[in-house]
């Protein structure tokens, strides 16, 4: 029975500079004898050390979820994995308009690149999850495409279609 284990990706690290500044403020407080303020902190502190949102993949049961991780443990819904043909990355923007403090117009853009896993016959592709940067966007879209062994494309602001990882095949 040969099974492969489930394979994970780190979308966001621990917070390092939160966890010691909050270390820091516990050692402050020990020092000055305020124990539970003390222990607050040294808790904040290994919970900005140890957790991170991460992407764990399992295809042998076909299925994979975006959650947390906190002390080594994952914790977020399975989804269930679509036939995939291939992943798409592709950027999207919102333009807001609302009125300002002096009566005038504000104007906002959103911009983020979507992880997308494309499914056969269907018209929407499914959202695995999506980032503000373009490389944190293609290094989660060529980890599930080397996973799936599909292609990894990626659409940029005028929709211009590039291959960013050519399909692997799965007998190697």
């Amino acid at each position: 029975m040969n099974h492969k284990k489930p394979t994970t990706f780190t979308l966001t690290s621990p917070n390092y500079f939160s966890m010691a500044l909050f270390l820091g403020m516990g050692v402050f407080c020990f020092y000055h004898q305020l124990t539970p303020l003390a222990i607050g902190s040294v808790l904040l502190a290994v919970v900005a050390g140890t957790s991170a949102k991460t992407l764990t993949l399992d295809s042998h049961h076909r299925h994979y979820r975006v959650g947390s991780q906190l002390l080594g443990l994952n914790f977020g819904a399975w989804q269930v994995l679509p036939p995939t043909q291939r992943m798409v990355v592709r950027y999207f923007s919102d333009f807001i308009v609302s009125s300002g403090k002096g009566g005038g117009l504000e104007y906002e853009r959103s911009r983020r690149y979507t992880i997308l896993l494309s499914v056969p016959g269907r018209q929407q592709a499914a959202i695995v999850t999506s980032t503000r940067k373009y490389d944190h966007a293609v290094r989660i879209g060529c980890f599930l495409g080397r996973a799936l062994g599909v292609e990894v494309v990626g659409f940029d602001q005028h929709k211009q279609q590039k291959v960013l990882q050519e399909a692997e095949s799965q007998d190697a």
